[in-house]
């Protein structure tokens, strides 16, 4: 009777002390994400982060070592530096076809607000514009947003281009670009009158180095704008270097 009694108790510590030993997952909520959390688990023995919402339902399985959330939108980070996932509220991965991305940023432009993500790998870069209705730019390499001409410069073969921002090539590679608004007078009906107006045509010029062949095209539309006169000449000397070399622009005096 005694060894059975002792049989039992050894049991139940054993019980106990398995008890105590599971592994207990840990809740914290996500900054700024409205009840967002992550949530912990183990796995092959490392303790690792997924999302859940403000319900406890898991979004994402636990797979990430970080998680932070950005304008509405989860950047996820994979152990062992493999990269970034991009998750929406729902859960579902922005960019499956990219698998792990090696780049996975918000990059936030105080000229115009545009807060877009830097997503992709060194082959296939785009840019994610969650304020411009997702829209999707890219995939290209080295990109720069010109926020006051509101176009982005890449490069490519050496040379320049031009994107609108709902993705569209504005005008040929160049290895010089110059962007500039020229004052144009223009004759429009209003009701039975003809009058003259004048108005802001956003230009880009494409050249070559050492040469002064430049072709003009409408910055927004790609929309071939004739012969380069005097003054478009005056505008192209005018130009200044801005962010990427043999990339110029005229803008206004501070």
């Amino acid at each position: 009777m005694k060894k059975n009694a002792v049989a039992t108790f050894v049991a139940l510590i054993c019980v106990l002390m398995v008890a105590s030993c599971e592994y207990k997952p840990k809740v914290v909520e996500i900054a700024g994400s409205d009840g967002f959390a992550t949530f912990t688990q183990k796995v092959d023995g490392r303790e690792l982060l997924g999302v859940q919402d403000a319900a406890g339902n898991a979004l994402t399985e636990a797979s990430f070592v970080r998680v932070e959330y950005e304008k509405g939108y989860f950047i996820c980070s994979y152990p062992n530096d493999e990269g970034y996932n991009l998750i929406d509220k729902q859960g579902k991965k922005l960019f499956p076809e990219l698998g792990k991305m090696r780049y996975c940023m918000l990059s936030e432009n105080v000229t115009d607000s545009l807060n877009h993500f830097t997503v992709g790998n060194e082959e296939n870069r785009y840019w994610f514009f969650p304020a411009m209705g997702n829209r999707v730019v890219g995939p290209r390499k080295a990109m720069r947003l010109y926020p006051l001409e509101k176009v982005i410069i890449y490069e490519q073969d050496g040379k320049m281009g031009l994107l609108s921002y709902d993705n569209k090539e504005v005008s040929p590679l160049g290895t010089q670009l110059v962007l500039a608004s020229r004052s144009v007078t223009k004759t429009v009906r209003v009701g039975k009158k003809v009058v003259k107006q004048v108005v802001e045509v956003p230009l880009v010029y494409v050249g070559e180095k050492g040469s002064d062949d430049w072709k003009k095209y409408n910055r927004l539309t790609g929309e071939p704008m004739g012969a380069v006169d005097n003054t478009d000449i005056d505008l192209i000397n005018e130009s200044s270097e801005t962010m990427m070399d043999y990339v110029y622009a005229v803008r206004p005096k501070k």
